[in-house]
């Protein structure tokens, strides 16, 4: 008897662990296989518009209090940033400098267009995320 549920034991801590180790390799291969990174998110699979409605949703509704009169404009001026921004995608491995300059021209008319839409206040918090955002998040897409 003590045979028995000791050997069932041990096949059940296999089992765990192996499963574990199973779930952890693939997550760890999703990881490489996205480079961990949001920008591999854009130039991947993920479309714009899901990307758009990510940002905007889980990140810069609730981090800027945005208004339901705000957010169409801020959407469509997110999605039009990121249209572009995936446009340029390929020069970030051929031509760092033509891609930099760029993504800067983007980021400079993204800021114009969502002067027109938020508040000062919410402005000032839009480019305060900038400095505290993750390459791995969504967000970033706006800033990198």
């Amino acid at each position: 008897m003590k045979k028995r549920f000791l050997v069932l034991f041990v096949l059940g801590l296999g089992l765990s662990s192996a499963t574990f180790a199973q779930s952890s390799l693939l997550s760890k291969a999703e990881s490489a296989i996205s480079g961990g990174s949001a920008l591999s998110m854009l130039s991947g699979g993920t479309s714009v518009s899901s990307l758009t409605k990510t940002i905007v949703e889980k990140s810069l509704t609730p981090k800027l209090s945005l208004t339901s009169a705000q957010t169409p404009g801020v959407t469509s001026a997110v999605s039009d940033f990121l249209t572009k921004k995936k446009s340029i995608l390929s020069l970030a491995q051929t031509d760092k400098s033509a891609y930099t300059t760029k993504q800067n021209s983007l980021f400079s008319s993204l800021k114009t267009k969502l002067a027109g839409i938020l508040l000062k206040q919410q402005m000032n918090k839009f480019l305060g995320l900038q400095s505290s955002t993750s390459s791995s998040s969504p967000l970033s897409l706006l800033f990198k």
